[in-house]
């Protein structure tokens, strides 16, 4: 693409893009080394946390009711929305808004990632082991509450 204008808006606007779109910008590669460094052990402790957190939604999952694949390496669960909201026409936005409205509960709807997605929504596995059950406890009181599972 291409841009027309104002001189000093088009430099900031390239000075943007450049550290944007091409290549990976300092900054992120900065990170990137910084975190090498910190040797396997750091590395370790994080994959078990996040090991943790993903054995423990899998099994409030699966005690819920829900038909999920435990991941094998991302940071993240789809899981299908309940048949009910399918059989009513809602999607995976509806459902992820009443779990927000209800619950407080925030999760991404499928339909996000693409059109393959709307039949799911998506947890992620970046918050803490206390919020993450916190978390799971309300999901399972929208899911009981509402007959859904």
């Amino acid at each position: 693409g291409f841009a027309v204008g104002n001189s000093d808006i088009i430099h900031t606007l390239y000075k943007l893009k450049t550290n944007i779109d091409y290549g990976v910008c300092r900054g992120i590669q900065e990170a990137g080394i910084a975190a090498l460094q910190l040797g396997d052990e750091y590395r370790e402790e994080v994959r078990k946390e996040y090991q943790n957190r993903r054995d423990f939604i899998y099994q409030a999952l699966t005690d819920m009711g829900f038909k999920v694949n435990k991941p094998g390496g991302a940071m993240y669960f789809w899981v299908p929305i309940p048949q009910k909201y399918i059989e009513q026409n809602k999607t995976s936005f509806d459902f992820t808004l009443d779990l927000l409205k209800d619950q407080g509960v925030a999760v991404v709807p499928g339909l996000t990632f693409g059109r393959y997605g709307e039949d799911y929504f998506r947890i992620a596995m970046v918050q803490p082991l206390d919020k993450i059950k916190i978390a799971m406890e309300r999901l399972a009181s929208f899911v009981k509450d509402r007959a859904l599972v």
